[in-house]
Formats: C-alpha cells, structure tokens, sequence
C-alpha cells in the first residue's frame, strides 16, 4: 500500500513509460468495479508491441507531460514553431514581456523563477531530444522517473558488458531496443531488461549483413524508391551500416550522464576498432550463447574449401546437370573452382562452372552426381 501522493504519482508516471496507451486506476485495498478490468477486449498483442513506451520512445512518439504542460502555456509564434518541428530547446524571453513571461510561466512554480525572468528571463524550459548525432537527451521528469534513447555507433565489448550487466544498472527499472555486440558483428542482439533481469538475444541479421537484401537492391534498383526500404537505409551509416546501440533506458532518480559513462566504458575503444571484425571475434565472450536458429551468412567467416579437392571433371568435359527437379540439361566445364566477385568470403568456391548447350552459364555448387554427372547418351 502507497500512501504518499508522490509515491502514487511516481507509480503512474512509470506505468504510462512502459505503456502509454494503458488504463490506469487508483484503487484503496484493489477494491474496483470488475466491469472495469474484466471482458474489456482491450488486450491486443499486436497493438501493445506498436504501442510498448520503449518502441515509442525510440520512434520519439511519447510526448512527456512536462513538453504538453509547455506547449499548452506557450502561445508566441516562434515558439510554437518550433514545437512544430520538434526541437522545443526552451525558451529564451530576451525578446518578452514581462506580462506575456508571467503568463507563458504561470505552470513554473520554481520559487526563484519570477525573479529569474525580471532579470534578463534567463530560466527556460527545456526537454531535449535526439538530434541525429548519437546522443540522446533526457526528457526530464517530474516524481523521479526518467527516460533516454542510448544511441551510439560501435560495438560492445562483451566481456566489459557482461561484467556491467551482472551488476544491473542502478536505478534502470526497464531497458529495451537494439545492440551490437562485436564478437557477433553480424546479427542483431535484443536487449530486454526488467529490474535486475537482463537478456541479450539473437536477433535476425542486420540489413547490412543480409545478402538477399542487398542483392535485391542491386538486382531490383526500383526497390530504392518504396518508403520501407527509404526507412531501412536512413540507419545506414558508413562503414558498418545499420549497426548500432539504440537503447531507451527508463528509470528513477537516474543519472543519463552516468548511466551513459557506464555503458560507453563497454564500446570498444578506437585501438580496438581499428583492429576490424576478425580480431573482434577473438574477444573475450563471456554473454550465454546464441541458438543457431537464424540462417544468414557472415562475412566476415572463411568458408570451408574442402570440396575443391580432387575434383572429377576439368576444363573442356562435357557433362549433364541438374538445372531443376527431375530436369537435366548438357553443356560442357569452362571453368575450375569459380568465384562470382559479389560472393562474400562465406559463400564457398563452386567447384564448375559450365556453359550450357543453350548458351546459359551456371555453376555447380558441388561435385556430386546429384548435381553434374556424366552424359548417360
């Protein structure tokens, strides 16, 4: 049981952090008219994942209450200008009234905040956001609860993560959103944390490392015009792409300058960048493994060359291969061990490639009779 109003407020704030959309009601011993919470149909799963305060936090969709307090006092064109264009970096009243100042501030109930606009109107109202450098602002908050979008644009040690996250961040009640983790350079990992409880899983590949994507973009140039694919490569950022820390962070009486010290001592430092993927993953990893359920090549892995020995056919042999199910077409080897120069280094060497009597050239991706054989006639 809460009795302190401040408590109950700070309750409330936390709740519409972590779900904007939800009903909240204040109830004395949970007595509360069952019409109000059972049979509502007011649960859909799909809606909640659109709607969870983290996911609209990282697309700046929450509005605080401080930001809807201040628009509401705030009538002077300029300003309201600039709340069109979401900056709302506080107002400095150089240019006011006095009678305009007093009205605009009548919600500051800051005891020096009068006397601070008679001279010179230096305090301002602020609430920050990202401004597409990497860095996320504080919204600041009323009742000690807090929330920021950690963003930055290198990977984590993971080792030096771990040894944070077994400790938990003081104060983070709730973090969520998308990490890079540098020994698993090419895949997602999804940060969920509750309270003490953090899971870093595995996620699908980043679009930068998913081939099918990227030779979809080569091959369909067309592509590049539809909105969904616009937005995918706004997160493209040179050299690596997509790859980044977007982190909303919600919690009470924390510090984001702290909270974000803490976790950018977990990036890699620029010795470390420099030495590339292949060096990063060597790393320590200490973070639990991930299921190998996600099929996606890595480009930074070698791919076993075995299958290239002792090879059954050379240049000039004329052969049968399996071009579809049950249908074979004949054609004849103009090639050993081919490459094609889009391949990443995963992808392994074919052993043939072969020009087809239609004039077609294609490759077989094995030695094996279920792929090229002899002519049977």
């Amino acid at each position: 049981l809460i009795k302190d109003k401040k408590q109950v407020e700070s309750v409330r704030k936390l709740v519409q952090r972590l779900n904007p959309d939800a009903k909240i009601y204040e109830t004395s011993f949970s007595k509360i008219d069952p019409e109000k919470i059972l049979n509502t149909k007011l649960f859909d799963m799909e809606s909640l994942s659109q709607s969870a305060g983290w996911l609209k936090e990282l697309k700046g969709e929450i509005k605080h209450e401080e930001e809807k307090e201040e628009e509401a006092h705030c009538t002077k064109k300029d300003c309201t200008e600039e709340h069109a264009h979401g900056h709302g970096h506080g107002h400095g009243h150089d240019h006011c009234t006095k009678k305009d100042c007093e009205e605009e501030h009548e919600h500051c109930d800051k005891k020096d905040c009068k006397k601070e606009h008679s001279h010179g109107h230096s305090h301002a109202h602020s609430h920050g956001h990202s401004h597409g450098d990497g860095h996320a602002h504080d919204h600041g908050s009323h009742y000690g609860i807090t929330s920021f979008v950690y963003k930055r644009r290198k990977p984590f040690h993971p080792a030096r993560l771990f040894k944070v996250l077994d400790k938990s961040l003081k104060g983070v009640m709730r973090s969520k959103g998308y990490s890079w983790l540098a020994t698993r350079h090419n895949r997602i990992a999804e940060w969920n944390n509750a309270g003490q409880l953090y899971k870093v899983t595995g996620g699908q590949p980043w679009f930068d490392a998913n081939h099918r994507f990227k030779m979809a973009l080569r091959q369909h140039p067309n592509l590049l015009q539809e909105p969904q694919v616009q937005d995918i490569l706004k997160d493209f950022v040179k050299p690596w792409g997509d790859r980044r820390q977007e982190i909303v962070i919600i919690g009470a009486g924390i510090s984001e300058k702290e909270v974000t010290k803490i976790l950018d001592d977990c990036l890699l430092t620029e010795e470390e960048m420099k030495q590339g993927p292949k060096k990063w993953k060597k790393f320590e990893d200490p973070l639990p493994k991930w299921a190998d359920d996600w099929e996606f090549e890595d480009d930074e892995a070698e791919a076993d060359e075995s299958h290239l020995e002792n090879l059954r056919f050379k240049v000039g042999d004329r052969v049968e291969c399996c071009v579809a199910p049950d249908t074979w077409a004949l054609g004849k080897v103009i090639q050993l061990k081919y490459r094609s120069p889009s391949w990443p280094p995963s992808k392994r060497t074919a052993p043939y490639q072969i020009e087809l009597d239609s004039g077609s050239l294609i490759f077989a991706p094995f030695d094996d009779d279920r792929v090229i054989r002899l002519p049977k006639n």
